[in-house]
């Protein structure tokens, strides 16, 4: 059990009521760490769009964004996430490139691969640069969840999510 301060205010009394109530947690909940997610793509708009769609997934915090490839390998070294979402096409240095890179550096870091292009080479090539995952943006509010939690427990070193025709 977990003891939680609950304020509570009454018209009649500007100053707040405290009082503990009594909740209990899953042992899920409760064992539940905070994973640092990081992304990364060229477009602000997307990226805004990513932080918002994931922000109110729990046991996840946007700790960083970047614009290419070289910027996050920059900010990846100072804030070490635990999962990266890296676009494939971006000026500088790409997806791809990165990808190989940021392994290097920290070979237990994952990666989820997000792009508009729904080719079996580029999926070869995420996975060959070390990628975890790969997912077509048309379908990322379906597949992306999926793929975070995959990628987060490390299931099957070549999870792949693709358009499914």
């Amino acid at each position: 059990m977990i003891k939680i301060m609950v304020f509570r205010y009454s018209q009649n009394n500007p100053c707040p009521l405290y009082y503990y109530q009594r909740v209990e947690f899953s042992p899920e909940v409760l064992e539940m760490k905070i994973k640092k997610v990081f992304i990364v793509d060229d477009d602000p708009e997307f990226r805004r769009f990513l932080k918002e769609f994931l922000s109110d997934q729990p046991g996840l915090k946007i700790v960083g964004e970047a614009a290419d490839g070289k910027q996050a390998l920059e900010k990846v070294k100072k804030i070490k996430p635990d999962l990266v979402l890296l676009d494939i096409r971006m000026r500088g240095m790409d997806g791809f490139s990165a990808s190989r890179l940021l392994k290097r550096i920290m070979p237990d870091l994952q990666i989820i691969i997000m792009t508009i292009f729904d080719n079996p080479k580029y999926q070869e090539s995420a996975v060959e640069n070390g990628a975890f995952g790969y997912i077509v943006k048309s379908n990322l509010t379906r597949d992306l969840m999926p793929a975070i939690r995959a990628a987060l427990k490390n299931e099957n070193k070549a999870h792949k999510h693709k358009n499914e025709k």
